[in-house]
């Protein structure tokens, strides 16, 4: 990794960065829920199924919206370096 005096994570020659690998996290994870489909017994006109003997009401919902979409580190593992960059001009 290039070296960049102006960024302290990469300004100082020889420090390792990065990881090689990351579990995320759930403040990491894009905000979403998921939707799942309920059944319980029914008392109550409309909306219902019968089968075998038992009545059934079925509802859709979703759970709990949750993650924080917050960074994450995404960098390699590596070592700040100089770069010598030549001028062909």
């Amino acid at each position: 990794m290039g070296r960049d005096p102006n960024d302290g994570d990469f300004a100082n020659l020889g420090n390792t960065i990065g990881a090689k690998t990351h579990t995320l996290q759930i403040s990491e994870i894009p905000n979403h829920s998921h939707a799942y489909t309920r059944t319980s017994p029914w008392s109550g006109s409309g909306g219902g199924f019968s089968g075998g003997g038992n009545t059934f009401e079925i509802s859709a919902q979703n759970t709990s919206a949750v993650g924080g979409g917050q960074a994450h580190n995404n960098i390699q593992p590596s070592r700040i370096v100089n770069f010598i960059e030549p001028n062909f001009q």
